[in-house]
C-alpha cells in the first residue's frame, strides 16, 4: 500500500495511526491516517503553529487476501470536489486518530460489530472518544465519553485496544498524559526534547515514555491506568517505551513493545510475555525481536519500526487451535526466538 491518491498528503503508518484486521468471515480491513499538512512548509518553519492546516484524517482500505488492497470511494468526504476513501476527519470535526478497531463477536447489536477508541483533536477539543460501526466504514460515537479513573477522558496519544474473549474484557495499553510533567531538579540541564532528562533510579522523575494498562467491560468505564513497563537500570538512559500491543496464544499473553532510542532516533520492537496479562517479563534477555537494519529512510525497515498490529493467523488449523484455547508450542517458540 502506498500514497497514490491526491488527498494522501502524508500517509501516517505509525503505532495507533493504522490498524489491520481480518474479520471472522476472512475479509481484511485496514484503517490508516493521512496527515493534512504541507511538509515543505513545516521543514522551513519548524513550527506547527505556522501551518495553515494540520489535522489527521482516517481512511479505509479493504482486501481479499491481505496483500492486494483496494481504496474504495465511499461518498462520505470530498477533497477538491473529488470523492475519497476518508471516513472520519475534516476541518469542522478536527482530527481523529490513534484508532485500533476490533471485531466484537459477542456483541448482540449488529450496529456495534466493530468498536474502537480514538483521539478527537481540534483547536478547541482534545479527548478520547469511543465509537462503533456495523461495517468499519460508517462510525457513530457513544454519547458518553470514556473515563479512565482519575484521568477522565484524557490519555496521551499511544493507545492500543485489545479484547480477551474468555474474560469478556477490553484491555488498552496506553501512556500517561503526565509522562512529561514530572518536576525536574533545579540543577537538571535544559533540553529541547519532548521529554526532560532521565533520572537514574527514580522513574517517577524520569519523564520517560512508559506503558500503562487499563481494563473495561463496556468500553466506557475503565480502571485507573497502572504501569506495566517502565525503563529500569538495565535500559540505556535514552531508551523508553513507545507503546505496546498484545495478543493471547493459548494461556500465554505475548506483548510487542516499541523501544525508542532517543540519541540515534530509531525505533525497534522487543517481545515480552505474561501469564496473567498484568505482570510482564522480557523474552530473549531484552534483545530486539525486530529492528531497523538500514538507515536510508527509503526502505520499510529503516530508521524506525513500529508494531501496533498483533500477528494475524491465516492458517485455519492454527486458528482452530487458538479458538479451542490450545497452545501451539512451535509457533510460540518460533516467534520468541525472533522468527518472522
Amino acid at each position: 500500500m502506498q500514497a497514490d491518491r491526491p488527498w494522501e498528503d502524508v500517509t501516517y503508518f505509525a503505532l495507533g495511526t493504522y490498524y489491520v484486521l481480518r474479520d471472522h468471515e476472512g475479509r481484511w480491513h485496514c484503517w490508516y491516517g493521512i496527515w493534512d499538512y504541507d511538509p515543505q512548509l513545516f521543514a522551513e518553519k519548524r513550527d506547527w503553529n505556522a501551518l495553515d492546516v494540520s489535522f489527521l484524517r482516517l481512511c479505509y482500505a479493504r482486501s481479499d487476501d491481505g496483500i492486494s488492497w483496494e481504496k474504495p470511494l465511499l461518498g462520505l468526504h470530498e477533497v477538491d470536489g473529488q470523492d475519497t476513501n476518508i471516513i472520519v476527519g475534516d476541518e469542522k470535526f478536527g482530527s481523529f486518530y490513534i484508532v485500533t478497531p476490533l471485531e466484537d463477536l459477542f456483541e448482540e447489536d449488529p450496529a456495534k460489530r466493530f468498536k474502537t477508541l480514538g483521539v478527537r483533536c481540534s483547536a478547541d477539543v482534545y479527548q478520547i472518544v469511543a465509537a462503533y460501526s456495523a461495517d468499519g466504514i460508517h462510525w457513530s460515537f457513544y454519547d458518553t465519553l470514556p473515563c479512565f479513573g482519575t484521568w477522565g477522558p484524557y490519555l496521551n496519544d499511544e493507545i492500543t485496544l485489545s479484547y480477551d474473549p474468555l474474560g469478556r474484557l477490553y484491555t488498552a495499553t496506553v501512556r500517561s498524559p503526565y509522562q512529561a510533567a514530572a518536576p525536574l531538579a533545579p540543577n537538571s540541564p535544559g533540553v529541547g526534547s519532548f521529554v526532560g532528562p532521565a533520572e537514574p533510579g527514580a522513574w517517577w522523575l524520569g519523564n520517560k515514555r512508559r506503558v500503562f494498562q487499563t481494563e473495561s467491560s463496556d468500553l466506557l468505564h475503565w480502571t485507573q491506568p497502572y504501569p506495566i513497563f517502565e525503563p529500569d537500570e538495565l535500559d540505556n538512559l535514552d531508551e523508553s517505551f513507545y507503546g505496546m500491543c498484545q495478543t493471547k496464544i493459548g494461556d500465554t499473553y505475548i506483548g510487542f513493545v516499541n523501544l525508542f532510542r532517543e540519541c540515534v532516533n530509531t525505533m525497534s520492537v522487543r517481545v515480552a510475555f505474561s501469564h496473567d496479562g498484568k505482570n510482564w517479563e522480557w523474552a530473549d534477555n531484552r534483545q530486539d525481536w525486530l529492528n531497523s537494519s538500514k538507515m536510508s529512510g527509503r526502505d520499510w525497515d529503516s530508521v524506525m519500526i513500529y508494531l501496533g498490529v498483533t500477528p494475524i493467523e491465516v492458517g485455519e488449523r492454527t486458528l482452530d487451535l487458538l479458538r479451542r484455547g490450545q497452545k501451539p508450542p512451535r509457533l510460540v517458540a518460533h516467534r520468541l526466538s525472533g522468527g518472522h
